[in-house]
């Protein structure tokens, strides 16, 4: 069965993960959806990463779905932490996808866009990659502060002026993408910090794998 790996990079998230992981876990388990779930470290420190070795641990006591902790060494940025969890999937994931350990995009959420993914109600097959974007539209709601509101809007709007990208929102921490285009163009993703989304959007569009945008709701 082709799976997706979705992995949860993580930075010093001893407060917010395991409340995360508790209802994504039953969540993913109730879907049935063929996911694997890989949690990485991004170089946090020897406690920090102890506890999220312990923490994973426990996971896999109650959930077969769940991977052991890939534990980074040094603190490499969240796109960083994102590639080297993908760089560990296996020939079954035919999907790659990653979301925040901040919980900010539910579990009920993450699992209603995996579903239009490995279900089939979305075309494109190998040439098609999905984003969540935080738009407010169809019937989802985005609750953010007065400033990270105005500051996401002119930053994306800096984005489509300079780069021209084909997504409303390339920050939001929500994206699958096909394995095989990961595989072939990884020697071409450098960026692993702030601006990782927008290289890895650009080198989407130059192997001409489509962008599909899907509004979900984010707190």
């Amino acid at each position: 069965m082709e799976r997706v790996l979705l992995v949860i990079p993580c930075f010093k998230e001893r407060r917010r993960l395991p409340g995360f992981l508790d209802t994504l876990c039953p969540a993913i388990e109730a879907s049935g959806l063929p996911i694997d779930l890989l949690a990485v470290d991004d170089g946090s420190g020897k406690e920090e990463s102890q506890f999220l070795n312990e923490l994973i641990t426990r996971q896999r006591e109650r959930w077969a779905f769940v991977r052991p902790a890939l534990l980074l060494e040094r603190n490499r940025g969240k796109g960083g932490a994102v590639y080297c969890g993908w760089d560990h999937a296996q020939d079954s994931n035919r999907w790659l996808a990653f979301v925040d350990a901040d919980g900010a995009i539910s579990a009920s959420e993450i699992i209603r866009v995996l579903k239009q993914v490995t279900r089939g109600t979305t075309s494109g097959g190998e040439q098609q990659s999905w984003f969540g974007v935080r738009t407010g539209a169809e019937g989802t709601k985005v609750d953010r502060t007065p400033l990270r509101k105005v500051t996401g809007r002119v930053f994306a709007l800096m984005v489509r002026i300079l780069f021209g990208m084909p997504v409303p929102d390339t920050q939001c921490g929500f994206k699958i993408v096909p394995r095989n285009w990961f595989r072939t163009c990884r020697k071409n993703l450098i960026e692993e910090r702030f601006c990782f989304d927008i290289e890895m959007t650009y080198w989407l569009q130059r192997h001409g794998v489509s962008i599909t945008s899907i509004p979900i709701s984010w707190k």
